[in-house]
């Protein structure tokens, strides 16, 4: 069973206790104040999660060319929900952007292409029905998504 922090961490229970687990190979929005209206991508990426895996059951796996967990002792982990596995999934749908790191895991390759893929199709935050804001001139980096918010006629 898992229970979901945001849109790319989670809660499960491993080797009989529960911890934190973190997608490997995806970054989601992050924004530093709760008042910008951009915020609501953070809301949407939490929730597509949610909806996926809370309460379900996850299987877990770790990347050979990754340590377990991070410096702050959250699983580093691909996973699946059935077959599908969701660090990829969320990339497809464009809920979460691909993150490169500095050793790279073991599948960063083929999501390249998926995201790339994915960046081109208006689904997941990418929609226009998602915040009811454009992404015309909204920059995602690292750590938060920033940019002039358009809603209603400017859209």
């Amino acid at each position: 069973m898992s229970s979901v922090v945001d849109g790319k961490t989670f809660r499960i229970k491993y080797q009989w206790i529960t911890q934190t687990a973190k997608l490997i190979g995806i970054d989601i929005p992050e924004i530093l104040s709760e008042s910008s209206p951009l915020s609501c991508f953070v809301v949407e990426t939490k929730q597509y999660l949610k909806n996926l895996i809370d309460k379900q059951k996850v299987t877990i796996e770790f990347d050979p060319l990754q340590p377990q967990r991070d410096v702050q002792g959250n699983l580093l982990v691909y996973a699946y929900k059935d077959d599908l596995l969701i660090n990829q999934y969320l990339l497809e749908q464009w809920y979460a952007k691909l993150a490169t790191w500095t050793t790279p895991y073991l599948q960063q390759s083929p999501r390249q292409d998926i995201y790339q893929s994915a960046q081109q199709q208006e689904v997941g935050l990418r929609s226009s029905h998602v915040c009811g804001i454009s992404w015309s001139g909204i920059q995602w980096s690292e750590s938060a998504i920033t940019g002039i918010v358009m809603t209603g006629n400017d859209i």
